[in-house]
């Protein structure tokens, strides 16, 4: 399956529009970039919007309805699905045959990974013991519990859990470090 990224103008909510056309689509949304396959079209959103988040949205167009994947840039900030969202970018598949229809988009690979520790501002990343407790668990499990600074100096947590790597970013700026 190919896929095409459009880049409105500005942030848009296109959800209440109706487009005769894809001609019509693209003076709403600009074509910017076309994508040979899933992979390569995460990799270009990711290289804009690193923390991006998708969001799959139908649009009215003709008789019929299409669906895209809304990309909003800011995952901080709230957004009521029923109110505009300010996408910044979509997605738009083109399937191929049948079966490319059925899964337009892998939620796997829209997926946000998690933030990797890093030197901030001389500081290493120091790695603690942890324990891990879920009522999945028969008894706690210790983990490795990386503790650094994102590059905006927030605090961040990361810990490596078998396959499985987990991120946690404090967004409040007041926490510090004993």
């Amino acid at each position: 399956m190919r896929y095409s990224i459009l880049k409105p103008a500005s942030p848009t909510d296109p959800r209440h529009l109706v487009f005769g056309s894809q001609d019509e689509l693209y003076a709403q949304l600009p074509r910017i970039l076309e994508c040979e396959n899933e992979d390569e079209t995460v990799l270009a959103i990711r290289s804009v919007y690193p923390d991006g988040l998708g969001m799959p949205i139908p649009l009215k167009m003709g008789s019929g309805v299409i669906s895209l994947l809304g990309i909003i840039s800011d995952i901080h900030q709230p957004h009521d699905g029923g109110a505009a969202i300010p996408f910044v970018m979509f997605v738009q598949p083109h399937p191929l045959n049948g079966a490319d229809r059925r899964v337009l988009f892998d939620r796997k690979k829209w997926a946000l990974r998690p933030k990797t520790p890093i030197v901030h501002d001389g500081v290493q990343p120091r790695t603690y013991q942890a324990e891990l407790r879920s009522p999945e668990l028969e008894q706690g499990v210790i983990i490795p519990l990386i503790v650094s600074r994102t590059e905006e100096g927030r605090l961040l947590l990361y810990a490596p859990v078998g396959d499985t790597q987990f991120s946690i970013e404090l967004l409040d700026d007041k926490v510090a470090l004993y």
